[in-house]
């Protein structure tokens, strides 16, 4: 309940722009403000989804000009999940109210197409633009084979880019525009070195450069929100080994066209494995849907099958936990 300061007391609002374990730091007044949990906030949350990430807007009460306590996180545009990596597989938000979210993948030995089907499975449920950035274009002399790669199985725009060329780097600034862009994707990409770039100056640290492949491998440890000099922002992430999404609500717009061939299949309970009439088995063999997206659309649903489960689990558990029998 809230006494009559808190209910009189005017909150402050600030977006989060650090996130360090528990530790928060806020964007206000164009200063920053180290920020805490209020104890109220943490006994009527529940799930750690819910605490504040990079990206929110907060409301805060102000202790100092240095100082705050978080009251409450303001409603979100959108936000970037995944599956949990703890025993209770909850969700884990790695950045919210985001404009353009960049999957990278570096074009050198690390390239994995099933690697990069788990990062594109986390943009599945955000409405946000997604565009696939192959980098490290200098290293390779097969540019077009990646492209060619990644255009057979996704339709998602595609950017291929060095950090030694200008030119590259001039794009991909008019791309983020005034807009607020994520980088994803494992260590070693050169997510790190590419913000760098775009800031004109050495500001996020990189490991030493490997010998293999002249290149440096991104050691960040926690999420940040930055600000561009040519305007827009940019939210690191520390390279990602585990990924999995969580829950993708709207396959209708993940895989539109898949769920359009399924819709013509003969029997509605088709299961795309060998029944007769089926149009997605017939466009995979006619070229028209290849193996590998609709691989990863039926990844997608049993992970959708496999977390609603959990997640009816966890919600039923915790109903159960907050529920005290009356004394006799």
């Amino acid at each position: 309940m809230k006494t009559s300061k808190q209910s009189n007391e005017i909150l402050k609002q600030a977006i989060i722009s650090l996130v360090h374990r528990t530790q928060y730091v806020g964007e206000y007044e164009g200063n920053s403000v180290d920020l805490t949990i209020a104890g109220r906030f943490e006994y009527i949350t529940v799930d750690k989804s819910d605490y504040p990430v990079v990206g929110d807007v907060v409301l805060f009460r102000q202790i100092d000009e240095t100082k705050g306590i978080i009251e409450r996180v303001k409603k979100r545009k959108n936000v970037l999940r995944r599956s949990g990596v703890s025993l209770t597989n909850e969700a884990q938000v790695l950045a919210s109210n985001i404009d353009i979210i960049f999957v990278c993948m570096a074009m050198d030995e690390d390239f994995n197409m099933k690697k990069l089907s788990n990062f594109m499975s986390l943009t599945y449920d955000v409405d946000a633009e997604v565009v696939i950035l192959l980098t490290k274009k200098d290293v390779t002399t097969k540019e077009d084979s990646f492209v060619q790669r990644v255009n057979n199985v996704y339709k998602e725009e595609i950017m291929t880019m060095s950090i030694y060329h200008e030119a590259d780097i001039e794009n991909l600034e008019q791309r983020i525009g005034q807009k607020t862009a994520v980088f994803i994707g494992s260590s070693g990409v050169g997510k790190s070195s590419l913000i760098n770039r775009l800031l004109k100056e050495d500001r996020l640290k990189v490991n030493e450069v490997r010998d293999s492949d002249a290149q440096g491998r991104h050691t960040t440890t926690h999420r940040e929100l930055i600000h561009l000099p040519q305007g827009g922002t940019v939210i690191d992430t520390p390279g990602i080994r585990v990924v999995e999404s969580h829950f993708v609500e709207d396959l209708d717009d993940a895989f539109e066209e898949v769920i359009a061939l399924a819709d013509e299949c003969k029997f509605r309970d088709c299961k795309h494995e060998n029944e007769p009439g089926c149009h997605v088995l017939e466009a995979i063999e006619d070229g028209i849907l290849t193996i590998e997206r609709f691989a990863s659309y039926q990844k997608v649903l049993k992970l959708n099958r496999y977390h609603k489960k959990r997640d009816l689990e966890r919600k039923r558990m915790m109903e159960k936990k907050n529920t005290y029998p009356e004394k006799g």
